[in-house]
């Protein structure tokens, strides 16, 4: 399968202006400021993090995430349970394609990718941060449908394809 190009999403270039770090990097919404106000990707703003998960707003643009849209975390979870805040469907395929985080760590193999339609917060508490968990959601047969994981290539493959029209 050739590379695809990772496009940075327009809701990304839209909620961020297309702010990039001193290597070109896009700036994310939850990054955080050193004390120049420069942006440091390697770690996120706990405080933006923790909005994120509460309002149901993307870690990576920043912007709501709609009750009817797809839901992604990407974490090592062992457990079920994100610390790192939701994400919009496109903008999950870009930063899991370009994020050197994401790309370069050893446990790659191990990243769980999990898309779902809602979540609950769960608070932190007795020294661990807070957390999301994915839910079921209800299908229009009144069934409940469990979030859907992938590793980072089958993500990339089933949106290639629906892109492509291929898949439904």
């Amino acid at each position: 399968m050739p590379i695809r190009p990772f496009a940075p999403p327009d809701r990304l270039l839209a909620g961020m202006h297309g702010e990039t770090d001193h290597r070109g990097f896009l700036v994310t919404h939850v990054v955080f400021r050193d004390e120049a106000g420069a942006p440091v990707l390697k770690l996120a703003d706990t405080d933006k993090a923790v909005r994120c998960m509460l309002e149901r707003r993307c870690q990576t643009c920043g912007l709501d995430i709609a009750p009817d849209d797809q839901i992604v975390f990407v974490g090592y979870s062992a457990d079920a349970t994100f610390k790192e805040p939701p994400l919009h469907l496109d903008c999950a395929d870009y930063s899991l394609g370009v994020c050197p985080a994401l790309i370069t760590r050893h446990r790659h193999d191990q990243l769980l990718v999990v898309v779902c339609r809602d979540y609950e917060f769960l608070p932190g508490s007795e020294g661990r941060s807070p957390r999301c968990r994915p839910l079921p959601a209800i299908d229009e047969h009144g069934r409940e449908v469990p979030p859907v994981e992938y590793t980072v290539e089958e993500l990339h493959r089933m949106l290639t394809e629906r892109a492509s029209g291929r898949h439904d």
